[in-house]
Order: C-alpha cells, then structure tokens, then sequence
C-alpha cells in the first residue's frame, strides 16, 4: 500500500497540537546533545527523514541556542522540501524552505562558523543547488 506523505504529515503536525509532549520524548538514559545530533544524522542518513526531523526538532526545543542542531535540521528541511517538490507538493515544500531559512537566519551572520551563505542561497532557491560543505564545519548532511 502506498503511503500518501501528505496525509502522513497532516496527521503527525493534528498530533504535535494535541500532544507535544508525546511527539519526541526523552530517551529515559540522558544523551547528549552531540550524541543526540549524531542519532538524529544517523535516522536522515538511513532515509527516515520524519524521524530524524522529529528527533531534531526535540533537541531544538530543549536546547535552542544550538547552532548545529539548527543548521542540521535546516538542511534536513531542504532535503525535504526537494523531495516534497519532486512529488508535486508544492505548498509543503514552500513550507519546509520557509523553516530552513528561518533557521539559516537565527545562524546569521552566514560567515562559515555558524551558517554557510550557499546552504542559505540553496533553501531560498528551493533545492535547485547542491549543498557544500562549510568550511571549518564537519560534514552533517548531504542532499
């Protein structure tokens, strides 16, 4: 049976309102948040997009300061919004580069420590752009 992403992100975003608690809980034994930047890479890596994004998205919430949980998850989000685009989702894509550049703004200036300006240029421009590597930063996701 094939799965329709649209009603599966409808569902998870009903969810999140209802019950933000439940949505990505806290491992029992208390990770770090490198260790836990690791996980969510692993799940994105292995092409569980959702779960990393929800794992990401946890992280941000309990440690907002976080330049690398929000650059992962902005580049999580354009990897998304290209695969929503490929699948004619247009609305969903135009919302996932939204939160991307929101995210690449919070890590302002894009001077190559915190934010690279061709990651930014690339959720502006939609996706059409591969990603590079910052300089000074280690590798975290490629599309």
């Amino acid at each position: 049976m094939a799965r329709d992403d649209t009603e599966v992100e409808r569902l998870r975003e009903e969810a999140r309102g209802l019950a933000p608690e439940l949505t990505a809980q806290t491992p029992v034994v208390r990770l770090s948040v490198e260790r836990r930047l690791d996980v969510a890479y692993d799940l994105l890596e292995r092409g569980q997009l959702d779960a990393g994004l929800d794992q990401l998205e946890a992280l941000l919430r309990e440690y907002p300061q976080s330049s690398e949980a929000s650059r992962l998850l902005a580049q999580a989000l354009v990897r998304k919004g290209t695969l929503q685009t490929q699948r004619a989702d247009y609305a969903g894509a135009r919302q996932s580069y939204a939160r991307a550049v929101e995210l690449y703004a919070q890590l302002s200036p894009c001077d190559g420590t915190r934010c690279d300006r061709a990651e930014l240029e690339l959720a502006r421009d939609g996706g059409r752009q591969p990603l590079r590597e910052a300089p000074g930063q280690r590798k975290r996701l490629l599309a």
